[in-house]
């Protein structure tokens, strides 16, 4: 799970929380009132849910503490505790990167229902596969609105250290080499759409509109993605789409290790490996269709 907060993130925050927010969470400037006993769980449960709302009615964008304080009318050291509690459980997910709290997917769909989870069962094995040839992370994503959600993982020897995401976390779409890949699939006028949509958010990440056009371009020229020194200096990641019996890109892959580990030999070398993984697993039926018999 991404490290959450500390208390000088907190402090910092609370300085950036505008005087009017404050009062407006402080009637006449009023600490917040202790709750009577009889009604501190439900209070608690009201302000878990107006939390939850807050970050919902965000979608992929993403909220800092302070604005989450700010709307939900709470302080910034119960917004955080909240928080805190609501991460463990997986209803809301933290980037440290970016600073900014999503709602969980896992909180939003019965996961046994969704395509996500489908897509996840039938790739499981190939990213098993290709971490124990590469001895690097592997991730599978799947579109979601104008984000990549990273929904299953495969964790090799490299990159050493904390990882900058994991199952749960979201980017914008064109951050990160699998997210790339579900961009690059989306219709011309689409993708235009999302790239312009994302580009305040991109710089978050050390990226630019300018910079995905280009990623783009390379893709299609090359056949991959390829991302380096986005999010963390120092990491690169080679990503692949993976269609359904249809060819339609229901997911990608992406390889996640350092600089020196994936220069272009070892990129094209990593991309081998990967399709030749995906042919051994098969095709992902798509809901509604059937195989063909052989």
């Amino acid at each position: 799970m991404a490290e959450l907060p500390k208390e000088k993130d907190i402090a910092r925050d609370r300085a950036r929380v505008a005087p009017s927010a404050r009062e407006a969470a402080r009637p006449n400037g009023a600490a917040e009132a202790a709750p009577e006993k009889s009604d501190a769980g439900s209070q608690s449960i009201r302000r878990v849910f107006a939390i939850l709302r807050v970050v919902a009615a965000e979608g992929g964008n993403g909220l800092r503490l302070s604005e989450i304080a700010s709307r939900a009318r709470l302080h910034l050291a119960t917004t955080h505790r909240l928080l805190r509690s609501l991460a463990v459980e997986r209803a809301v997910v933290y980037d440290p990167f970016s600073r900014m709290y999503h709602i969980g997917h896992d909180f939003l769909q019965q996961e046994h229902e969704t395509l996500d989870q489908r897509v996840r069962d039938h790739f499981r094995p190939l990213l098993q596969r290709v971490s124990d040839l590469t001895h690097d992370t592997v991730f599978l994503s799947a579109r979601h609105g104008r984000d990549a959600l990273y929904i299953h993982s495969a964790h090799g020897e490299f990159p050493p250290g904390p990882l900058p995401l994991d199952v749960g976390g979201r980017r914008p779409l064109g951050v990160g080499a699998g997210s790339l890949c579900l961009l690059a699939a989306m219709p011309a006028r689409e993708l235009a759409h999302t790239v312009e949509a994302n580009e305040d958010r991109y710089v978050r990440y050390g990226s630019t509109a300018h910079d995905v056009r280009a990623k783009l371009r390379a893709y299609r020229r090359d056949g991959f993605a390829f991302d380096s020194d986005t999010v963390v200096h120092g990491l690169s990641s080679v990503g692949v789409p993976l269609y359904d019996d249809q060819g339609a890109v229901v997911a990608a892959i992406s390889v996640l290790s350092t600089n020196e580990r994936l220069p272009p030999d070892r990129q094209h070398q990593v991309v081998r490996w990967i399709r030749t993984e995906t042919a051994r697993v098969g095709e992902f039926i798509a809901r509604g269709s059937r195989k063909p018999s052989t």
